[in-house]
C-alpha cells in the first residue's frame, strides 16, 4: 500500500488593542479581535497484493495480480471567531478580567454552529493591605476567583451530515459502483459547553521560604457529544448526539519550601489534586452499558458504563463469588445472585453492578533537590491512591490453550482459575474478578548532576567553554504497588475519557537510565 497527503492551513488574525492610565490608580486594557482559520487536505492511497517480485516495492503497485482499494479523502474545516477582553486595574491590588468570545465551527448543524464563551476574574492582593502587613507573616497575598465556559468541538469534520460511502458489488462478471449512507445526519448537533468557578489563593510566606497555592473548582459540562446506541433496525449501530451533564469538582493544592540555604541547599515540592466526577443525566436513560464499544475486541470484554449518579470510568459486571462445579463436573466461576430470583451470571443481566472506577480518591508528587558545593541530587517521587484498574490481560493469560505463554497460578490455582488443564477456555464474563486495586507510589525520576568548575575547564584548555554539567539520571527506578499486572500506569485507551483504567496489552513503562552532559559555549 501507499498514500500521500497534502495539507494546506491558514490563520488570519487581527487584533487591536488600547491601553490607559486614569492617573496614579486606575488601569485599563482593552483588547478585541477575530480570527478566522482554515484547513484543507487532499489524500490519495492504494493498496494491492500478490506480486511477482517484491523488488520494486511500493513503486510497483501498478504490477499487482489484485487491486485491493484506492481511497481519495478531502477533509476540511474552518473556525471563525470573534474575542474580546476587558482589563481593569486599581492601584495593582484590585485586577478585574471580563472577556467574551464568539467561536463558530463547521463541524456543527447549519444552524447551531456559533457558541458564545464568556468569562470573568477577579484577583485581590490583600497583601498590600496594611492589615495584612502589620501581621508579619506574608510577602504575597493573593485571593482568586473566576467563571468561564469553555466548548469542545473535538468530534472529526462533517459528523453532522448524513455521508455516503462508495460501495462496488459484482454483477455478470461486471462491478457495479454505488453509494449507501454510513451515517445518520444530525443537524441540530452543536458544541458541548464546560461552565466552571474557581477559588484560589496565592501565598508567600517567612521571608518567601514556603510558597503556596490552592485552588477549589466546580465544573458542569452539557450537551456532552457522545455516540449513542441506536435501534439496529435503523441500519446503523450508533448516532452522535448531544446529551446529558456530568460534574467535575475538586481540590488543588501546591506547597514549595526552601528548607536550607547555604553550602547545602534542600528544596521541596509538593502537589496533591483531588477530583470527584458524577454523571448527571444521560438524557433519556439512567444507563448506557458498554458506553465505549471499542474496548476489549477479542477478549469478549467490555465493562464500560455510563450511569447516572455514578462516575465516568466505572466498571459494570458481576459480582464474583468462587468455583463450583456444573452438571457436567466442569469447574467454573459463580456470580452472585444479587436479586434472589434464582437467576445467576449471564442468564441475569439484573445482578449486574458498578464494581468500581478508575478514579482515584487523590494524586500526588514528591519533588525534592539538594544541592552542596558543586553536586545537584533531584529525587521526583509520584502515587495514586483509590483507583480501580480492570486487568483484561488476567481473562487471555488463564486461558490455558496451550498456545501462549500464561499466568503462573493456572499451574498453581487462583481466583477464577479452573482445574489445571490443557484446553481451559478463558473467561469473558465481565466481573470482579478482574478489579483490582490500581493504587502506587512510583520513583519517577532520580538525577545526579556535577558542575564542572570554570578552573578546571580553563586547566584542560577549554577556555570557551562556559559551563559544563555531568550527569546521570535514572526514570521509573522502582514501583510500589498490589496491582498483579505488569504496570499500574496504564493508559491503553487514552484517546477517549469512557474507558481509563482498563489494560488490555498495555506496553509498560521502561526503567531508564541515562548517562549525558550539557555544555555552554
Amino acid at each position: 500500500q501507499r498514500g500521500e497527503s497534502e495539507t494546506f492551513s491558514w490563520t488570519f488574525e487581527n487584533t487591536i488593542n488600547y491601553q490607559h492610565r486614569f492617573g496614579e490608580v486606575h488601569s485599563l486594557d482593552l483588547v478585541g479581535g477575530t480570527t478566522l482559520q482554515r484547513s484543507n487536505t487532499a489524500q490519495i492511497a492504494g493498496a494491492a497484493r500478490t506480486f511477482r517480485t517484491d523488488a520494486l516495492g511500493v513503486g510497483g503497485l501498478n504490477t499487482a495480480q489484485t487491486f485491493l482499494n484506492v481511497s481519495t479523502p478531502t477533509p476540511h474545516s474552518s473556525l471563525l471567531s470573534y474575542y474580546s477582553r476587558v482589563r481593569w486595574g486599581i492601584a495593582d491590588k484590585y485586577l478585574l478580567t471580563v472577556s467574551a468570545r464568539v467561536d463558530g465551527s463547521s463541524r456543527f448543524g447549519a444552524g447551531h454552529r456559533y457558541g458564545f464563551f464568556p468569562s470573568a476574574a477577579f484577583a485581590w492582593r490583600a497583601s498590600d493591605e496594611a492589615f495584612v502587613k502589620r501581621l508579619g507573616v506574608f510577602n504575597d497575598l493573593k485571593l482568586r476567583a473566576s467563571y468561564g465556559r469553555t466548548g469542545n468541538q473535538e468530534i472529526g469534520n462533517y459528523s453532522s451530515l448524513a455521508l455516503l460511502t462508495n460501495t462496488v458489488n459484482v454483477f455478470g462478471g461486471v462491478r457495479g459502483i454505488g453509494f449507501a449512507p454510513s451515517t445518520l445526519a444530525n443537524p441540530n448537533l452543536k458544541w458541548e459547553t464546560t461552565d466552571g468557578i474557581d477559588f484560589g489563593i496565592d501565598a508567600a510566606l517567612f521571608q518567601s521560604r514556603v510558597a503556596l497555592t490552592a485552588d477549589y473548582y466546580y465544573k458542569k459540562t452539557r450537551d456532552l457529544l457522545y455516540n449513542l446506541p441506536v435501534p439496529a433496525t435503523s441500519g446503523f449501530s450508533t448516532s452522535l448526539q448531544n446529551i446529558g451533564s456530568l460534574q467535575n469538582r475538586g481540590f488543588e493544592l501546591s506547597i514549595s519550601t526552601t528548607n536550607l540555604t547555604g553550602a547545602l541547599g534542600w528544596q521541596t515540592t509538593l502537589n496533591l489534586a483531588f477530583n470527584r466526577n458524577k454523571v448527571l443525566d444521560l438524557g433519556g436513560d439512567t444507563l448506557v452499558v458498554a458506553a465505549y464499544q471499542y474496548v476489549g475486541g477479542g477478549a469478549h470484554q467490555n465493562p464500560t458504563v455510563l450511569k447516572v449518579g455514578e462516575p465516568i470510568n466505572s466498571f459494570y459486571g458481576w459480582v464474583y463469588e468462587g468455583l463450583a462445579r456444573d452438571t457436567t463436573g466442569v469447574l467454573r466461576p459463580v456470580y452472585k445472585d444479587l436479586d434472589g430470583d434464582g437467576k445467576r451470571g449471564t442468564d441475569d443481566a439484573d445482578d449486574r453492578r458498578i464494581l468500581g472506577n478508575a478514579e482515584p480518591k487523590y494524586t500526588g508528587g514528591l519533588n525534592n533537590r539538594f544541592t552542596f558545593r558543586n553536586f545537584e541530587l533531584s529525587v521526583f517521587l509520584q502515587w495514586s491512591v483509590g483507583n480501580k484498574i480492570y486487568n483484561i490481560n488476567r481473562s487471555l493469560l488463564t486461558a490455558a490453550d496451550g498456545t501462549a505463554n500464561q499466568l503462573q497460578n493456572v499451574m498453581t490455582g487462583g481466583p477464577g482459575i479452573p482445574d489445571p488443564k490443557i484446553g481451559n477456555t478463558f473467561e469473558s464474563t465481565e466481573s470482579s474478578l478482574f478489579v483490582e486495586d490500581g493504587s502506587y507510589l512510583r520513583g519517577k525520576n532520580i538525577r545526579l548532576a556535577y558542575n564542572v568548575p570554570t578552573a578546571w575547564l580553563d586547566a584542560i584548555h577549554l577556555k570557551g567553554m562556559t559551563r559544563l554539567q555531568l550527569y546521570v539520571s535514572a526514570q521509573n527506578f522502582f514501583t510500589v504497588t498490589n496491582y498483579t499486572g505488569y504496570d499500574p500506569e496504564i493508559s491503553e485507551y487514552a484517546t477517549t475519557n469512557l474507558a481509563q483504567g482498563i489494560d488490555f496489552g498495555t506496553y509498560p513503562q521502561v526503567r531508564q537510565i541515562t548517562f549525558g552532559f550539557t555544555a555552554g559555549f
